[in-house]
Parts: C-alpha cells; structure tokens; sequence
C-alpha cells in the first residue's frame, strides 16, 4: 500500500468525500446523516471548519474534520472507507488532526461524539468515554461523547 498523503479538503472533494460515507452505511452512520455531511462539507471555510482527506494512489480513501470554538476542538466526521479499514488509515487522520491542535496553543479540550463500534479506538488513542446516548445518532445507533485533555504548556 502507498503511504497515505494528507491534504485539506477542496470542494472537489465533496462526491469522493460523500463516497466514503456511503461505504460505511449502514453500520457507522444512518443513511440519513449523508445531507447533513453534505452541508458539513459546504461549510466548510478553513478556519473554524477545517477538514482534511487522507489520499492513497490518488484517491480519497478517508476523510475528517476539526471545529474550532474558543478553547475546545471538536472532532467531525472522521472516516475511513470501509475497504480500507484496519490499514492504519484511521490512526493517521487521528494523529494529523492532533498535529494540528498541538499547533494551537489555546485549545486545551478536544471532544468528540462516535458510535459505540469505534469508541474503543479512540479510548486507545486516550480520550475517555463521558456518556452514551442511546439512539443519539440514529434508532440503533448509540452516541459516544468523549474528550481528551491536552497538556499544558507549550507543544
């Protein structure tokens, strides 16, 4: 596998972007979320709204964002397309929106709302689990809210 590559969103990546959300639906997402993710996509501006897409020969092979609102992040719409799960792809767009909060010295928070299948990876990663919402996302699909406490200090 080629080593993935990293870049910011453009709108031309809104079709490739909407394709990796239709391979992990169902299961990670409610067919009904895919306009909301579309207006995600269509607000985003670079600034508050950031997003970034993970790329392996060319194509878009997983997709996430940050919302920025004063001292805490918020992680958005991460995925990764389900023919690639389980090759590292996910970690990586972790660790890549980390980085850039490691940029940003006055977020001291970084929460997050996951479904229950991928809670796990990101208590790996040390966030901690701080309440389920049955049915948050969708009937049948738990909500996980979680948060990780970045160290003071600089990074």
């Amino acid at each position: 596998m080629d080593l993935p590559a990293c870049r910011p969103f453009q709108p031309a990546d809104t079709t490739a972007c909407l394709q990796v959300f239709d391979s992990n639906t169902p299961g990670f997402f409610a067919p009904g979320e895919r306009g909301e993710f579309g207006d995600h996509l269509s607000a985003i501006d670079g600034k508050a709204h950031r997003y970034m897409v993970l790329t392996c020969g060319g194509q878009v092979r997983a997709c996430g964002g940050i919302g920025l609102s004063g001292r805490v992040a918020r992680l958005t719409w991460g995925m990764v397309a389900r023919d690639w799960q389980g090759r590292g792809l996910g970690a990586r767009l972790l660790s890549e929106r980390l980085a850039v909060l490691a940029g940003l010295p006055a977020i001291r928070r970084v929460e997050l709302s996951t479904g229950i299948r991928t809670a796990g990876f990101y208590e790996a990663a040390g966030f901690r689990l701080l309440r389920v919402v049955p049915d948050g996302f969708a009937a049948g699909l738990d909500a996980c809210e979680m948060a990780l406490t970045l160290p003071e200090g600089p990074r």
